[in-house]
């Protein structure tokens, strides 16, 4: 296990491409099983809102990086933004019901944001199957950072 780190752990004095080819792949593999992990089912918010802040920071640092994969990278980090918009839209719901006081008047209210998070977090689980379930999409996100690394130097 502590190889495995090492293999990952950046290299002061190697190439920025170098660096991007052997870390970016770690990182999406822990970014696809925190998200395997927060979309099942049983699964309680406080889960799921930890993946929204993992998925933040996971799009962040592509973005910060896409001058070098180039133009080809927006689409996934388009993806990211997605997922990222069910997960905010969840949130607002849990947040704004979490504020609301008790009272008649506004059970029904909270009603209608419990259905609204329950209604986003099954377009987000089917989001989820579509673009990240499984070995296949993990595998090719990381074939992805580690091939592409570079690339995009030059590129418009």
């Amino acid at each position: 296990m502590a190889r495995n780190k090492r293999k990952r752990r950046w290299n002061e004095a190697g190439a920025i491409e170098e660096n991007l080819a052997k870390v970016l792949p770690g990182i999406a593999e822990k970014w696809f099983r925190a998200g395997e992990q927060a979309m099942k089912g049983s699964v309680a918010w406080e889960e799921m809102h930890d993946f929204r802040l993992l998925t933040k920071r996971f799009r962040y640092t592509l973005e910060i990086f896409q001058p070098l994969y180039g133009p080809s990278l927006e689409a996934r980090i388009g993806q990211l933004r997605r997922l990222q918009t069910y997960l905010g839209e969840i949130n607002d719901c849990v947040t704004t019901r979490g504020l609301m006081p008790d009272g008649e008047g506004a059970d029904a209210a909270a009603r209608e944001l419990q259905l609204r998070a329950d209604r986003k977090t099954a377009e987000l689980r089917r989001f989820w199957a579509k673009n990240f379930h499984g070995a296949g999409p993990l595998a090719s996100w990381k074939n992805y950072l580690a091939r592409y690394a570079g690339k995009g130097r030059g590129a418009a």
